[in-house]
């Protein structure tokens, strides 16, 4: 994610601006291609979805990788797309997937040792 920001122009609001936008206004700034912008989204919201994140998933550090999962898609959606966005609701959405997303993988994961385990040894 600091590879994509870094390769974008600071444009836009000073930082204090910044802390007081809208999250429209912050996300309009976003997509016009102010990274500072978007430190702003992530320093607004960030602590919620960890804690949302952490909550679904019973582990700090896998509510870490969601985290980062959930910015990084926004990122890109943001930059892809220009609909009209209610972006509280919306980054719990995408948290909320990726969390699932984890969830099923460790579902997997635990059903791929099972098997493994009921195999004969060789």
């Amino acid at each position: 994610m600091d590879a994509v920001l870094a390769s974008r122009p600071r444009l836009g609001l000073p930082r204090r601006a910044l802390r007081a936008a809208s999250d429209e206004r912050l996300v309009a700034q976003v997509r016009a291609g102010s990274r500072s912008a978007f430190e702003a989204l992530y320093d607004r919201h960030h602590g919620g979805i960890l804690a949302f994140c952490r909550h679904m998933l019973g582990s700090r550090e896998e509510a870490e990788d969601a985290l980062q999962l959930t910015f990084i898609a926004a990122y890109q959606a943001l930059l892809a797309d220009d609909r009209e966005i209610a972006l509280k609701a919306w980054l719990y959405a995408i948290a909320r997937n990726r969390c699932l997303s984890i969830l099923r993988a460790r579902r997997e994961q635990v059903a791929l040792d099972d098997v493994a385990g009921a195999l004969p040894a060789t």
